[in-house]
């Protein structure tokens, strides 16, 4: 038994002064590959992950700012442009995000100052939408007529879409 552990224990010693000269040679040939491959050029590397509901939402607000932004530079009227803004609505603590043309924004100013001085009474946001529907009808003909004619509105109207489509796909997994 003794001499069974003795020869293990000379193997072991062996084979340890050996390894190190083993993992040397690979370590220069791996050396010697790895500065072939660094003088390849890599065309391009892609990498695609699945992006949170978060990411997508500031990509989708990103988004708007530029197709918004762009839209109101080209349209031929003020009252066409389209904000985006953050609001609390009554009854709630949770802002939103709301993007609505301008001739939108101030018949709901309207309405709501014509109900707080007893002239009408308060509609709802589709009531005072179908109030404006021939202008809606005008903005969506106009951003039409746009979108087919600049190229760079077509783009940003693109990636608006597959991001909103996107989180879409999400939401419904």
């Amino acid at each position: 038994m003794g001499k069974l552990l003795r020869k293990v224990l000379i193997l072991l010693s062996l084979s340890g002064l050996s390894f190190p000269t083993v993992f040397a040679q690979q370590a220069e040939s791996d050396d010697a590959t790895e500065a072939s491959r660094s003088t390849r050029e890599i065309e391009e590397i892609t990498v695609i992950a699945e992006q949170s509901f978060y990411r997508l939402r500031v990509q989708i607000e990103e988004a708007e700012e530029e197709a918004f932004a762009l839209f109101n530079e080209l349209n031929s009227s003020d009252e066409n442009d389209i904000d985006c803004t953050v609001e609390v609505y009554t009854g709630s603590h949770i802002p939103q995000r709301d993007c609505m043309a301008a001739f939108l924004r101030d018949a709901i100013a309207q309405n709501v100052q014509d109900y707080v001085r007893g002239i009408d009474v308060q509609l709802t946001r589709d009531q005072v939408e179908s109030t404006v529907y021939e202008k809606a009808v005008e903005l969506e003909a106009e951003m039409t007529r746009l979108i087919l004619t600049n190229e760079s509105l077509y783009q940003a109207m693109v990636k608006l879409t597959r991001l909103v489509g996107a989180l879409e796909t999400k939401k419904r997994r």
